[in-house]
């Protein structure tokens, strides 16, 4: 009786285990979903060939119900199925429902395993133009450099950016922004910015789907202490004339320059040249090239200033001088003064001008080094009777230095 018990007991053990073996591992009724499983989309490449792109989510998901053993399905996975839909078929922009292939693992054996339902049937994709364009780069100001400073002009390693994208996003775009925060800043920016793409109102664009050729700009500014100072000329007295009785007006008279504060600390006043009064007869304008020393720039835009002469305290006149004395002549030698009259203006307050004659004026020339004809400088000299009367202008006298002539020879 006991033999009978244990043998119903084996029996009915291994009927169970065979029951289990064949609902587990040979029954082909077995389903079973996948969810959030990968699509891979092929073939994006050929929409870039044609122009166009991608919009719509790059990675989507499906859920597949597969059929086939247990052992089987207990092999396959969300990640090691292979689900593919292809783009090569898309030729312009538009919305799409693409069909995918399911592939099981490489491991199982062909037609193991079937497809009983996926979710969704068809994967939507959404194309798009794809174009490029170039924007440029505008700097947005926060603030300003304190007062006594000056930001020079702005240098970019970019003045544009390459965009490319979604044609409906990129024409929205009117240029890239950065911002430059100048509030107390008293020192030159050498740095890189992130910018932000945005339209003509200067608003901030959703421009996910865009790419650029650049993700930072790099900005020099110079910014600078400034100041103003005066332009000065030096001045030669003569002719008649000083300082203190000649009109000097500079055009412009100051000029804003920047540079490091100590630099700037060296610098009040620009000497910009010299104005020799006995070379102007009459009232004139000169012109000076406006020169700064090293490290200091001229902010005002103009490198030349002109210099107006005028003498409105004093008065002109001209002698005509016939007697013309010569110096220094080489021993052995005659100098014959060519000249035999020689016009010189003077000028000096009314009162002495009119006071003077034309024996108040030597003329003398140096003949020291003349050799034959020449045209020499002569010295004018006034009488000190008339002390603020000087000659004006520039002169020439000519005469001949020769050995003395021996004279004709009688005849018979």
């Amino acid at each position: 009786m006991k033999n009978k018990v244990v043998s119903a007991l084996v029996a009915v053990v291994l009927a169970f285990g065979l029951w289990l073996y064949v609902i587990t591992v040979i029954s082909p009724d077995q389903t079973r979903p996948y969810y959030k499983v990968p699509v891979v989309l092929d073939n994006t490449s050929s929409l870039t060939e044609k122009q166009l792109m991608l919009v719509s989510d790059p990675n989507p998901t499906v859920t597949v119900e597969l059929a086939g053993t247990r052992s089987d399905l207990n092999k396959i996975n969300s990640q090691n199925l292979t689900v593919v839909a292809d783009l090569s078929n898309i030729q312009e922009a538009g919305e799409y429902l693409i069909g995918y292939s399911i592939t099981p693992p490489n491991e199982l054996v062909s037609g193991a395993i079937t497809v009983q339902d996926r979710d969704p049937k068809q994967i939507s994709v959404v194309v798009a133009e794809r174009v490029s364009k170039e924007v440029p780069i505008q700097i947005a100001y926060e603030g300003n450099v304190p007062e006594g400073y000056i930001k020079g002009t702005p240098e970019l390693d970019y003045s544009e950016i390459k965009i490319s994208g979604p044609k409906e996003v990129v024409d929205q775009i009117d240029h890239a922004s950065i911002k430059v925060d100048l509030i107390n800043r008293t020192e030159s920016i050498s740095q890189s910015y992130r910018y932000e793409l945005q339209n003509k109102q200067g608003e901030p664009l959703d421009v996910k789907m865009v790419t650029t050729n650049v993700e930072k700009v790099r900005l020099q500014l110079r910014i600078s202490a400034i100041k103003k100072i005066d332009l000065k000329v030096n001045i030669v007295n003569g002719g008649g004339a000083t300082e203190k009785t000649t009109s000097i007006q500079i055009s412009p008279a100051q000029i804003s320059i920047s540079g490091s504060e100590a630099l700037l600390e060296k610098v009040n006043e620009l000497v910009i040249g010299t104005i020799n009064l006995a070379d102007y007869t009459t009232g004139a304008a000169k012109e000076f090239e406006i020169l700064l020393p090293e490290g200091i720039t001229n902010e005002s835009g103009v490198n030349r200033a002109t210099v107006s002469i005028s003498f409105p305290l004093l008065e002109k006149k001209s002698f005509d001088i016939s007697n013309i004395q010569t110096l220094n002549v080489p021993q052995g030698m005659e100098a014959d003064v060519l000249t035999k009259m020689l016009t010189i203006t003077v000028r000096g307050p009314k009162e002495q001008i009119e006071a003077m004659r034309a024996s108040d004026i030597t003329v003398q020339v140096n003949v020291e080094q003349v050799s034959g004809a020449e045209t020499v400088e002569p010295v004018i000299t006034i009488s000190n009777k008339f002390p603020e009367v000087g000659p004006v202008g520039k002169y020439g006298v000519s005469v001949m230095v020769a050995p003395p002539s021996t004279g004709a020879t009688e005849g018979n």
